[in-house]
């Protein structure tokens, strides 16, 4: 790419209460060996990327949502639908582009055949070079709107064709022969050519990337062979992976063979539709997404599957974010070089992964990790003592999950603690109870100055789950409804207790309303709270209720 800028039982409930940090230090033998996350830092792995923090249909257009919450996502690339295509509403490419760049953003990949509507695309014709012909028009007219752009259209890559062999060129009513390119490529291979050609003869310096299948077949391989042979290779390779992240760095790896085979690229790499539906906003979950796509320095777009314009299940309203728009503004502050981390399990979904960088001129490292609920260590080896002396200082941050559409209070401060480097140069923080929903982050900086650490920011917390049809209000549907309460104190003598309760719910029947639920405190009456329906008949739609007790009505721990 081009260079650019513990758990009880309470009456019917359930009540899990999470444990602190365990203190980063030798402490009574545990029943198991925990799980362990270990990062060298003195194994570089190249230069941080940040590739992770892409978007498809994430911007609706300028101030949806706002440029600062752009900003603070550090967004890197984007996908969208060519200027007035009726594929989805709003996100068309020259409304998006400019308020995309201004606040970060590298480049724009305009999908040109969201010019159609349906899915197979309805491309008109009476046969397949009738339609491919229409299509031609149409991509001349995209080409030429980008050249209206100025500088702009530096940061555009056109992408052709989306998903051919379900689409164009697959067998399908709408296809361009009803024989898949898998089988038979001829008709692609000669529509790639000629739809190549058209860009660069009106812009020779653009950039097109392709083929963009939904996985990577073994097949691309015979696309570049043909394109090398035609001098019309991508300058972008692009394909989706939308299930896991276990298979990212595999396939990265695969698709590197098939160039060195062929005797291209390397190319730049964007998987510019990634992660499951029910990944998205889950900071738990996203984490091993940008764990796989940072180690394999390839850029990525989180995948469209809800809202058009919230940034792939991050943005809130307009101006707000929620828990997995917070990992991705303590992703965009890494910096310096990658280091190796090992984790237990490398390559297995819904297990403990993450990344990590070292940063000699800020004398800093920073970790995001997750994935896993329980207890695990996370050890840092190699530690130099002229970059961080013999003692450093490690800050250990929670970023929870509030739903797609609750916002979210910045990361949870869980310890700030000054530790002792060991002789072999390593330093274990021990992790306890974390929460699989959950993302962590560990920052670590020079120690032993004389610095106060700073307490943490959540005293306790609790989770209440209601399972069962008695605990929803009478004639509602059954559900099941979660909330986090998270203790804090007042600084003005008059001390409050805050509670920030986060409730999803998985309606059973579809009322307009949407489901309601009481949650009892135990010393006050019941609280009712009503979720609306954001999302449709999708049972992961998510609301945010809040409640303010005073402190001295309730038990308080210090």
């Amino acid at each position: 790419m081009r260079s650019r800028r513990s758990r009880r039982r309470a009456g019917a409930g359930v009540i899990i209460v999470a444990a602190p940090l365990a203190a980063p230090a030798v402490g009574p033998a545990r029943a198991a060996e925990p799980e362990q996350l270990a990062i060298d830092l003195a194994d570089d792995t190249g230069a941080f990327h940040g590739g992770a923090s892409g978007s498809l249909y994430g911007v609706y257009g300028d101030g949806v949502p706002s440029r600062n919450v752009l900003e603070g996502m550090h967004i890197r690339t984007g996908s969208t639908k060519a200027q007035n295509g009726p594929q989805h509403p709003g996100a068309d490419a020259l409304e998006m582009l400019p308020p995309f760049v201004v606040s970060g953003g590298e480049d724009v990949y305009i999908y040109m055949t969201d010019i159609y509507r349906g899915f197979p695309y309805e491309w008109p014709g009476t046969d397949g070079p009738a339609r491919l012909a229409d299509f031609e028009a149409k991509i001349k007219k995209q080409v030429q709107q980008v050249l209206t752009m100025g500088d702009y259209k530096n940061h555009v890559v056109f992408v052709p064709f989306n998903e051919p062999e379900g689409n164009m060129f697959g067998t399908g009513g709408w296809s361009f022969s009803k024989v898949s390119w898998l089988n038979d490529p001829q008709y692609y291979f000669e529509a790639w050519r000629e739809v190549y050609h058209l860009i660069k003869a009106l812009d020779p310096d653009a950039l097109t990337a392709g083929p963009n299948t939904s996985v990577l077949y073994n097949q691309v391989k015979g696309l570049l062979q043909y394109a090398k042979a035609n001098d019309v290779v991508p300058d972008v390779m692009t394909w989706h992976e939308l299930s896991s992240p276990a298979p990212i760095r595999t396939n990265v790896a695969k698709y590197r063979q098939m160039e060195k085979d062929v005797g291209v690229g390397p190319l730049p790499i964007n998987v510019n539709e990634c992660g499951h539906n029910y990944h998205l906003s889950v900071p738990g979950q996203v984490v091993q997404w940008v764990s796989a796509i940072e180690e394999s320095k390839i850029d990525a777009d989180l995948a469209y599957w809800n809202i058009d314009g919230n940034l792939n299940d991050s943005a809130v309203e307009a101006d707000k974010g929620n828990g997995q728009w917070w990992l991705f503004n303590a992703y965009g502050q890494m910096s310096g070089h990658t280091v190796q981390v090992t984790a237990p399990r490398p390559n297995q979904q819904y297990t403990l992964q993450g990344a990590a960088t070292l940063d000699e001129s800020k004398k800093q490292s920073r970790t995001p990790f997750g994935g896993k609920g329980g207890d695990a260590d996370v050890v840092f080896k190699n530690i130099d003592p002229i970059l961080f002396g013999t003692t450093v200082h490690a800050t250990v941050q929670e970023v929870p999950w509030t739903g797609q559409v609750g916002d979210s209070a910045p990361p949870l401060r869980l310890a700030d603690q000054e530790l002792k480097v060991g002789a072999d140069g390593a330093v274990t923080l021990p992790m306890t109870g974390m929460n699989e929903m959950s993302a962590y982050q560990v920052i670590l900086s020079p120690g032993g100055n004389g610095g106060v650490p700073d307490a943490p920011s959540v005293s306790w917390r609790r989770t209440y789950e209601a399972r069962h049809p008695g605990e929803a209000d009478r004639g509602q549907a059954p559900h099941h409804a979660r909330r986090e309460d998270s203790g804090s104190r007042c600084h003005q003598g008059r001390r409050h207790r805050r509670q920030d309760g986060s409730v999803a719910a998985r309606p059973a029947c579809d009322r307009a309303r949407g489901p309601r639920g009481r949650i009892r405190h135990p010393l006050r009456n019941p609280a009712r709270l009503h979720l609306p329906r954001h999302l449709g008949r999708r049972y992961r739609a998510t609301g945010q209720a809040r409640l303010r007790d005073l402190l001295g009505l309730l038990p308080h721990r210090r």
